[in-house]
């Protein structure tokens, strides 16, 4: 599992397949659950061609959670980082449950990144 230094007190951690396909997949897990959660998923998606980075959300599995404040539209911006940091200009994104949520939330403010 790789893992990129957001912001002081956050590092996000995240399984990354296929790092050469295209376009980018981004996968959002849950609430209550981890990149875990797309192990059925992944491999099938790298296999079609796509690079597919699922990471674990702030305060869940792996990922750290500094404190302060915590809900879909934070969680939109750490992966907004993180899709900069990995130099993704423009990716797919896949929500489940909370994952939806930040999805939408994500969509509703860099609508040119999906």
């Amino acid at each position: 599992m790789a893992e990129l230094f957001i912001e002081p007190g956050l590092t996000i951690h995240y399984q990354d397949f296929n790092s050469k396909g295209n376009p980018d997949v981004l996968l959002l897990h849950g609430l209550g659950a981890n990149s875990e959660s797309w192990q059925l998923q992944s491999p099938a998606l790298a296999d079609a061609g796509y690079h597919v980075i699922v990471p674990d959300m702030r305060g869940f599995g792996q990922s750290s959670f500094p404190g302060g404040q915590n809900n879909p539209k934070v969680m939109a911006g750490d992966m907004v980082k993180l899709m900069q940091g990995l130099s993704s200009e423009k990716c797919h994104l896949v929500g489940i449950s909370l994952g939806g949520t930040v999805a939408l939330e994500l969509v509703s403010a860099r609508p040119e990144m999906v």
